[in-house]
């Protein structure tokens, strides 16, 4: 009896432990997809605030635009801060640099957006381009490795629960069989708490998750509304108009983009992609995703050949404007896209002369979120442009890959070829010989 009774208090101590300890986890997991959300949000209205200064100030957005812009990326910083204040004890002490990134990135949205309130946009887009973004992507990464570390855990924390709980099970049910249904009511229990923390947890993100979707379509959103309003209400001369057309369509295409991911991410996420099978020409469909690229000014040149290819023509054309968008985004100045025929495979290459992506996230690059313990393509944000594009490229018996060489950034776009295809010709405006050479 006396057995029995230390086996229960035992039984009870190790439930009060693994409680707490998913509490702890779940409060973690919590905070760190609010602070990676709001980051996001904050991003995104600093980023239009700065637009509508410089906008201000050539005399294409109105007083009343700046101030809503200005208003609306104050309000974002301060839910970014108000998470900040929140962050838990734990984290303070062991993660100094976390807290340090933390506070230098609201100082700099607030440095930003009061060089736009101060009617000095130029210095503030410098501060946004050579500071802001930079402190943005290391928040990211810092509350995503905490993230990690929570996830982890709670893995950890379920393997070694149910250790127990089997081995409990099989100990009570040799000393008294009915004890064990009581052992077991309370391990059920147990677990039963754990997954509705968890699941807790997990609906409090998506909700974060479905404000940082809504908040990054509005931003061009916004922009397409506020310069139309400006073509409507004031006459302007034909040059400038000219100049808000082309901002129109730019930030058009980029919300057509953002648009197709989100769904191909779902329907990925949801098995309900569905692929068609017909033949293309896959320089015509290169030649019309650079069309808008090339007439918003952006260099790139192409080299490709005619081929036929068997395949999804729209999903093609949706992997090659992403990877081209990301070039343009991250990139540098010089930018060609090729393609090739080799060992029965056909290879369409986009090469950008930017400084690449630093090599302790190279791992992570066609990664998106987590999702119950697993990688998903669907679950967290917008910029999810890499790993549809990945994705999209398997599903059509290929792959996506990524290679630093020479100076030279080089995703490759890899699927089955068509037998008997034609050289490739030559590059359509003179690239230099090391960016060929870098495309391989």
């Amino acid at each position: 009896m006396f057995g029995i009774v230390v086996l229960g208090v035992a039984v009870a101590l190790a439930n009060a432990a693994s409680t707490a300890r998913v509490a702890e986890n779940a409060t973690l997991l919590h905070w760190s997809n609010a602070t990676r959300g709001t980051a996001a949000l904050a991003r995104s209205a600093v980023g239009q605030a700065v637009i509508f200064g410089l906008g201000h100030e050539q005399g294409l957005a109105d007083d009343d635009a700046m101030a809503r812009s200005v208003a609306e990326a104050e309000e974002a910083l301060a839910g970014f801060g108000t998470w900040v204040e929140r962050t838990p004890g734990q984290l303070t002490g062991a993660d100094p640099e976390l807290v340090g990134v933390l506070d230098e990135f609201a100082a700099a949205g607030a440095q930003i957006v009061n060089l736009v309130t101060a009617e000095r946009p130029g210095d503030a887009q410098v501060l946004r381009e050579s500071f802001f973004e930079q402190v943005y992507v290391d928040v990211a990464e810092l509350v995503g490795a905490q993230e990690q570390n929570v996830t982890d855990r709670i893995a950890h924390n379920e393997d070694a629960a149910a250790v127990v709980a089997q081995g409990t099970e099989v100990v009570v049910t040799l000393l008294i069989p009915g004890l064990a249904l009581v052992v077991y009511w309370l391990v059920s229990r147990r677990q039963v708490r754990e997954k509705e923390l968890e699941l807790h947890g997990r609906l409090a993100a998506e909700r974060d998750v479905v404000a940082g979707i809504s908040h990054e379509l509005r931003t061009p959103l916004t922009a397409i509304y506020g310069l139309s309003e400006i073509l409507l209400d004031d006459p302007l001369p034909q040059a400038d108009a000219a100049d808000l057309v082309r901002m129109i369509n730019a930030e058009s295409a980029e919300l057509a983009r953002m648009v197709e991911d989100l769904l191909a991410a779902a329907r990925i996420d949801t098995g309900a992609l569905r692929l068609a099978t017909e033949v293309f020409d896959p320089e015509v469909e290169i030649a019309s995703v650079l069309m808008p690229f090339r007439r918003g000014g952006h260099l790139v040149s192409l080299q490709c050949a005619a081929r036929t290819l068997m395949g999804d023509a729209e999903v093609f054309r949706q992997i090659v404007r992403n990877l081209v968008a990301n070039a343009v985004r991250h990139g540098g100045d010089g930018i060609v896209v090729g393609d090739s025929v080799t060992d029965g495979w056909y290879r369409c290459t986009v090469s950008d002369d930017g400084p690449g992506v630093r090599p302790e996230v190279v791992g992570e690059l066609f990664t998106a979120f987590v999702n119950r313990g697993e990688r998903s393509v669907l679950s967290g944000s917008v910029g999810l442009g890499l790993a549809v594009s990945k994705a999209l490229a398997e599903a059509m018996g290929g792959d996506l890959s990524y290679e630093r060489s020479e100076g030279w950034t080089t995703f490759t776009v890899t699927m089955p070829a068509c037998p008997d295809q034609a050289n490739p010709r030559p590059l359509d405006d003179g690239v230099a010989t090391s960016a060929a050479a870098a495309m391989g």
